[in-house]
């Protein structure tokens, strides 16, 4: 197989094999792996922009989704939930651009079969054409997973916040990278605090002006407690309280 040379930073690609779910065409998988080449399944230009973007040297796998509750064999309780993820079917490198075949856009690619396919959890890479850029941990875990041959870390994704609530842990210790969201702390008791605290606390200013404070507030929902004032018209209420 040809090996790439380019960075791990480069975008790797996951693809579809079977044609917007047509039976009648079916998976096109074998047929990909014997032709070397990975073709669109829409004879429009759907996805032209992201095929377009496909660059020889660029890493590029066959996926299929599923979504679906009680899924065989899983490596985790489910309880009951729906589980998301990907088969990983065959991985390759992309060797170059070919010519529309029926409409239909191809690259010229040299695939490895995965027999059997590896199955990846909590994915959510539906659409056909996916261009995956490891720019966070579950996207380079994912590469990992597909062209490293890495085991996936279930732990760290049923723990991780999206999944904690119905695959984690229940007695979970907390994020494990920084950029996993943090705990809200306990919410602090709340009392009461009134005119006579505040003068028993040692305001300065004598109860009728709290009083009058307090009015301004509910009725007006804002006081001016310092600043310039405009001269207020004879007979005109202000609506400000300087001090």
């Amino acid at each position: 197989m040809v090996t790439s040379s380019s960075s791990n930073n480069r975008p790797a690609w996951f693809v579809g094999a079977a044609y917007g779910g047509n039976v009648a065409e079916g998976d096109q998988t074998d047929r990909f792996l014997q032709l070397g080449v990975w073709e669109n399944g829409y004879a429009d230009d759907t996805f032209s922009a992201l095929i377009d973007s496909m660059q020889p040297g660029d890493r590029i796998a066959i996926k299929s989704f599923f979504n679906s509750p009680n899924r065989p064999n899983l490596p985790f309780d489910d309880r009951g939930h729906n589980v998301t993820g990907m088969e990983i079917k065959a991985t390759g490198v992309i060797v170059q651009h070919l010519p529309r075949v029926n409409g239909r856009r191809r690259v010229k690619v040299d695939w490895t079969r995965v027999s059997p396919p590896r199955t990846f959890y909590f994915s959510s890479y539906q659409q056909t054409v996916h261009r995956i850029v490891p720019d966070d941990w579950k996207k380079q875990a994912l590469i990992a997973f597909t062209f490293g041959n890495q085991a996936q870390d279930i732990d760290r994704f049923r723990n991780a916040p999206q999944y904690r609530e119905r695959f984690g842990d229940r007695a979970h210790p907390g994020p494990q990278n920084q950029s996993e969201s943090q705990p809200l702390p306990a919410p602090q008791s709340i009392y009461s605090y009134s005119i006579d605290n505040i003068l028993a606390d040692g305001c300065f200013l004598p109860r009728s002006t709290l009083d009058t404070m307090l009015q301004r507030l509910t009725t007006k929902q804002n006081i001016i407690l310092q600043g310039p004032q405009a001269p207020a018209k004879p007979g005109s209420p202000s609506d400000s309280l300087t001090l």
